[in-house]
C-alpha cells in the first residue's frame, strides 16, 4: 500500500472513532453532570472531557460557558487550546518524518542545521535528545521583559521567526550540559520542529496536518487561539486572578508562533480523544502511524521521558518578571495504578490526557482557563470511576 492510500484509510479509521461511538450512543456515558460539579467546585468557565477504549468513545461531556459573564454554553464540538499536549503531537510528527527517511533519531544539530551558527555544546545534540529534553536547551517556560522584547523583535513569516529564534537560542549557554539530564523545555521543541521544517521544506503547520491530523481524522485541529475573528463562537481563554477568572484581552500579544510546536494546537475534545486513542493503541502494540522499528524506538523515548503528574504551577510574580505559568514540580508521586499522562498548561489554558493502557482506557480533558490542573485531575479520576463502574 502506498503512503497516500495509507493516509486515506487512516483518516477514515480516525473519523470512524466518533462515528462508531455515536452509533453506539446507548453505551456512551454522559459526563456532563459530573463536569458541572467539578466546574462549580473549581470556579472554572468551561470544560470538556471524553474517554476512549480502543477505538470507541465510551464517555463524554461538556459544562460551562465559552466566556465568563455570558450565557453562550460550551458545545461538544467546541475547540479548546491544549497547550503543551501539543508536544506529543509534534513528537508523533517528527517520528513520521523519520519514517519517511528525511530525518533520524540520531541526526545531530550540526548535521541538520549546517548553516546555523551554534555553540559547540549543541553540535552533537540529537533529535532524540531534543524530544527527551536532554539537549540542554534553555527552558523558556516563562518570559521576562528582556526575552519578550527579543521574541517580539523577530520579523517575517512564522517559519522565519522560528529560524531567528533557533539561531538565538543555540547561542545561549545550555541550561545543563547536553546529554547529562532532562530539563523540560518549550524551546527544545521549537528547535526540533525547525529541524523538521528544514529537512522537509514544509512548515510545522503543514507537517502537522499531513502527518498527524489528516491520518487520525482530526478535522477540527488547528493552530493559535480557538476563538478568533474567523471563529467568533469558540471558547475564550481566561486567566485566574484573586477575584476569579477574567477573559483574555483581545489585544494581548501572542508570541506562540515561535513556540508553536511546543503548545499552539487547538481542537475539539472529540478530536483530542482521537489522538488519545492513537496513543492508547500504540502503547498496546498497535501503532497506526509508524513503522514497527520507528514505533519501538519512539515508545522507548516516551518511557524515558518521565511526565509530570498534575504539575503544580507558579503564578506570575507581582513584579512582572515572570511572564506566565511555570512548572515548579510534580504534585507528589502518582497514585498506584495511575497511567502515563501528559499535560498542557499556561496562564490561560489547562488540558491533559492520561492513558491506562492495561485497561485499554484513556481520558482527555480541556478547560478554557489557566491554573486548573487540579480540575483536570478531578476529571480524570471521575472518568476512571464512571467507566469502571
Amino acid at each position: 500500500m502506498d503512503r497516500r492510500a495509507f493516509v486515506r484509510l487512516s483518516a477514515i479509521a480516525g473519523v470512524s472513532l466518533v462515528g462508531h461511538a455515536r452509533a453506539q450512543s446507548q453505551r456512551v456515558i454522559d459526563l456532563s453532570e459530573r463536569l458541572a460539579e467539578i466546574r462549580q467546585q473549581h470556579g472554572i468557565p468551561g470544560i470538556a472531557a471524553a474517554a476512549v477504549r480502543g477505538n470507541s468513545i465510551v464517555a463524554e461531556g461538556v459544562a460551562g460557558v465559552r466566556r465568563i459573564g455570558q450565557d453562550d454554553k460550551i458545545a461538544p464540538d467546541d475547540r479548546f487550546a491544549i497547550a503543551s499536549c501539543t508536544k506529543r503531537m509534534t513528537a508523533a510528527m517528527i517520528a513520521r518524518v523519520i519514517d519517511s527517511g528525511k530525518l533520524a533519531f540520531e541526526t545531530t544539530l550540526v548535521e541538520a542545521l549546517p548553516d546555523v551558527p551554534m555553540r559547540d555544546d549543541y553540535r552533537g545534540v540529537t533529535v532524540a535528545q531534543l524530544l527527551q529534553f536532554s539537549g540542554g536547551i534553555q527552558p523558556y517556560l516563562t518570559f521576562n521583559p528582556a526575552q519578550n522584547a527579543i521574541l517580539r523583535g523577530f520579523k517575517g513569516s512564522d517559519v522565519e521567526k522560528r529560524g531567528q529564534f533557533v539561531r538565538h537560542v543555540l547561542q545561549e549557554e545550555p541550561v545543563v550540559k547536553p546529554g547529562t539530564e532532562r530539563r523540560y523545555s518549550n524551546a527544545s521543541y521549537a528547535v526540533v520542529a525547525y529541524v523538521a521544517e528544514q529537512r522537509t521544506g514544509k512548515s510545522w503547520e503543514e507537517l502537522m496536518r499531513a502527518e498527524v491530523f489528516e491520518p487520525l481524522g482530526m478535522s477540527t485541529a488547528g493552530f493559535g487561539r480557538p476563538r478568533s475573528k474567523e471563529r467568533p463562537n469558540e471558547p475564550t481563554l481566561h486567566r485566574k486572578t484573586d477575584a476569579g477568572f477574567e477573559p483574555e484581552p483581545d489585544d494581548r500579544v501572542n508570541v506562540m508562533a515561535v513556540f508553536a510546536a511546543a503548545g499552539d494546537v487547538h481542537c475539539s475534545i472529540r478530536d483530542f480523544a482521537k489522538f488519545a486513542s492513537y496513543e492508547l493503541n500504540a502503547a498496546n502494540g498497535n501503532d497506526t502511524l509508524l513503522k514497527p522499528a520507528t514505533a519501538k524506538r519512539f515508545r522507548e523515548l516516551s518511557q524515558t521521558t518521565a511526565p509530570l503528574m498534575y504539575p503544580k504551577m507558579k503564578k506570575k510574580a507581582p513584579d512582572g518578571k515572570d511572564g506566565g505559568q511555570k512548572v515548579v514540580g510534580a504534585k507528589g508521586p502518582p497514585p498506584a495504578g495511575s497511567g502515563r499522562s501528559f499535560f498542557g498548561g499556561s496562564e490561560y489554558v489547562s488540558a491533559g490526557c492520561i492513558l491506562w493502557s492495561e485497561e485499554n482506557l484513556a481520558a482527555v480533558a480541556a478547560i478554557n482557563a489557566g491554573f486548573s490542573n487540579e480540575a483536570i485531575r478531578a476529571v480524570h479520576e471521575g472518568i476512571k470511576k464512571a467507566v469502571a463502574g
